[in-house]
């Protein structure tokens, strides 16, 4: 059974207030004029329980906008029909976390008032360029965007922002999710400016082709120089990571998950020599990276639900220099009904660090090892550590 809160202490007593800790309290109102008179206040936390939401009123939301200007720390939820925060002002806040149109979820560190800068957004575009969260995107360390009328990243940036290469440079986490307008995450700049970024996860955007585009074929290299977590899922339009030729470089990356990409029949490409022709057969392999993708230290691939995969990696592969993934701990795959083969043919090279290996619901699969025997001392040279 949950109580109504009214917090309508007589505002003469809040006056030297710094701190106010308002967590947990559940179908909470707050009295008009209550907010107006925390002069002095500092740090505000109003993340609820159980998905309640706190009942604020219009007054409440203007008073919380006039009392956003001198506050360094902030956790507040709007959802629930509660309105979107308006005219919020943002230049001393130093720590945050806010969500729009949902909760924040459950807080995981033990010291409830030191947390990541965390901004979840469920809106559309208009809302979001109202409620001026985008000026906070410089400073947020965790960013989940489902927004409506968003053609990439750019459309939400601050007009004020000249250099978009710096406009997510604190960026740790960022999940996209249900983004129906996106066609691509990126631009090259925001892309390369992306320094800190460790995590991230694309899912569910119906008409994402690429993750990074250039105007007139883009130039240079983009290098994603912290990235260790990647996750692509049910994006039917994918057709690759950029729309040029260009090197994508992903010097730290050790987890990679796809999910649900229907347009790829390999992950990697095959390696050909310039003099080389290409039958037709290989025309018809579209891989997931290009010859210019560098991935160093990947460990562990999960795979599931690619309907046209036939192959992970060239049936031939010459040498470890030919893929890079030779340092792999752990291989998954699932439901890929048009796999005929695991790995390439000698595939010695790329088991050498092999601990796991889970392959299920893939009915085509035919041979996962396809070693020639006259390699005897190839094998010998490579020792296998699969458990």
């Amino acid at each position: 059974m949950y109580v109504l809160v009214s917090f309508s202490i007589l505002s003469v007593s809040l006056k030297k207030l710094k701190l106010l800790d308002l967590t947990g309290c559940v179908n909470l109102r707050i009295d008009d004029g209550v907010l107006l008179n925390l002069v002095n206040l500092e740090e505000l936390y109003m993340r609820v329980d159980d998905e309640k939401a706190i009942r604020f009123t219009d007054s409440n939301r203007v008073e919380l906008a006039e009392l956003s200007n001198h506050l360094s720390a902030l956790e507040v939820e709007f959802f629930d029909n509660n309105g979107t925060p308006k005219n919020m002002l943002f230049t001393e806040l130093k720590r945050f976390r806010i969500s729009m149109g949902c909760g924040l979820g459950d807080n995981t560190h033990k010291n409830m008032h030191s947390f990541e800068n965390t901004l979840r957004l469920i809106t559309n575009k208009d809302e979001l360029l109202e409620s001026t969260m985008n000026e906070l995107f410089e400073k947020t360390e965790v960013l989940y965007l489902e927004v409506d009328g968003m053609n990439d990243l750019e459309e939400v940036l601050m007009e004020s922002v000249h250099l978009p290469q710096q406009a997510f440079k604190n960026l740790r986490v960022l999940d996209v999710f249900k983004c129906e307008n996106l066609r691509y995450l990126f631009t090259f700049p925001i892309a390369n400016g992306l320094v800190k970024l460790e995590r991230l996860t694309v899912s569910e955007c119906s008409v994402l082709e690429v993750l990074a585009y250039g105007e007139n074929g883009g130039a240079g290299k983009i290098r994603f120089q912290g990235l260790k977590f990647l996750r692509l899922d049910r994006l039917p339009k994918l057709i690759g990571l950029c729309n040029t030729a260009n090197v994508i470089e992903l010097p730290q990356l050790v987890e990679l998950e796809l999910d649900g990409l229907p347009n790829f029949s390999s992950i990697y490409p095959k390696k050909t020599s310039a003099t080389s022709s290409m039958s037709s057969n290989d025309s018809a392999i579209q891989p997931l990276f290009n010859k210019q993708v560098l991935i160093p230290k990947l460990e562990k691939l999960r795979i599931w639900r690619m309907d046209k995969l036939k192959e992970i990696w060239p049936y031939q592969v010459i040498s470890s220099k030919d893929v890079d993934a030779c340092v792999l701990r752990k291989i998954e795959v699932d439901s890929c009904d048009n796999l005929v083969t695991l790995f390439p043919t000698n595939p010695m090279s790329l088991l050498g660090r092999l601990e796991v290996l889970d392959v299920s619901n893939c009915g085509s699969i035919e041979v996962l090892f396809n070693i020639d025997m006259s390699c005897v001392g190839e094998i010998e040279e490579h020792s296998s550590n699969l458990r």
